[in-house]
Parts: C-alpha cells; structure tokens; sequence
C-alpha cells in the first residue's frame, strides 16, 4: 500500500466518524460542533476530532491497517460531569456497530483505549482528550 493511500485511508476514517457525530441529534445538543479544523470563533463546547499514527502490517491472510484517532472535548469548567457526559455520548455515538454500519470498510475492532483532561492554566476551559484504536481490514 502506498503511503498516499493509507493517509487517505486514515483521513477518510476521520471524515466518516466526525459526519457520524455530527448526525447525533443527543450529542450536537450538548456541543456547539464537531470538526478537524474548528473555525476562529466557536463557541464552547466544541470536540476536535484528529489523527495519530496509524500504520499497515500483513495479517494471517490479509492486510490490516492500525490507526489512532482522537476526540478533544473543549469546554468551559462546569465539573467533571459536564465532559464526561459528553464523552460518553461519544463512545456510544462511535461504537463498533455504528462504525461497522457506516465506515465503508471492515474495522475489526475500535476501542477507546485511554482519555487525559488538561486545564487552562490562563482561563477555565478544560481539554478531555479521548484516544481511539481502530483496526480495519484492507
């Protein structure tokens, strides 16, 4: 596989799980946006979805693809609860069924594999970074 192909791969993966947030009625009301580029602006709080590394290894009898996806939470402090809850909905927004449903390519497995939160030391806006494992078979 070419290295053109597998960051398509990858920036298709992306493409497909920000749309699938942003077509949850639930999640769009606790958020002002979902997005790769967040537009000067927004309103919290917003989720920045990105990726990591990914890479492509042979398998048993195919090829498989690791990617590494993130879901940064911006918000403005209002507790714990207030990320959380949205975190949550995004876990459930982007569980393997869904993904598996949409995505257009076979993952074998997605798991949130681990999450950090992060304060402003200037202001009271909190990051709660969400860490995605996905595997797809190409």
């Amino acid at each position: 596989m070419t290295l053109t192909t597998h960051i398509d791969m990858t920036q298709t993966m992306l493409q497909r799980i920000i749309t699938l947030a942003q077509q949850d009625t639930p999640l769009m009301g606790m958020v002002s946006g979902v997005y790769d580029y967040v537009p000067q602006g927004t309103l919290l709080p917003y989720v920045r979805c990105s990726y990591g590394r990914s890479a492509t290894e042979p398998a048993r009898t195919v090829t498989i693809a690791r990617m590494e996806f993130y879901a940064d939470i911006w918000t403005d402090y209002h507790g714990m609860a207030h990320a959380w809850n949205i975190a949550k909905r995004i876990e459930t927004v982007w569980s393997l069924t869904n993904l598996r449903a949409t995505a257009g390519m076979y993952i074998v497995s997605w798991h949130m594999r681990d999450h950090k939160v992060e304060m402003k030391a200037d202001a009271p806006i909190r990051c709660t970074r969400l860490r995605f494992d996905a595997v797809t078979r190409l």
